[in-house]
């Protein structure tokens, strides 16, 4: 570690910045911008959300027929945050 990195922690840590009340607002800012259960079930359908939750919670293939509905919900959640491009990607 360099001396100006260590300098910087020891600071830190002596004076508390990390115990802030930063870490008491975590969840207002970690996760704002994922599209998540709870997003997606205030967006879609009861019956695709149903489904997507199964998905993510049990494994397996996306139903296709929710797809397009997925999709197009995703989008406009985006735009609604402000994203001026889009594209969805699926990860294992």
């Amino acid at each position: 570690m360099s001396q100006v990195r260590e300098e910087a922690v020891g600071a830190c840590a002596d004076e508390g910045c990390c115990k802030s009340s930063f870490s008491e607002h975590l969840p207002e800012y970690f996760g704002k911008n994922v599209f998540s259960l709870k997003v997606m079930k205030e967006m879609l359908s009861p019956k695709a959300y149903a489904s997507i939750e199964k998905t993510i919670k049990e494994g397996g293939k996306l139903d296709v027929s929710i797809a397009d509905e997925v999709a197009e919900a995703m989008k406009k959640w985006a735009i609604s945050k402000g994203a001026t491009h889009f594209t969805h990607w699926f990860q294992p």
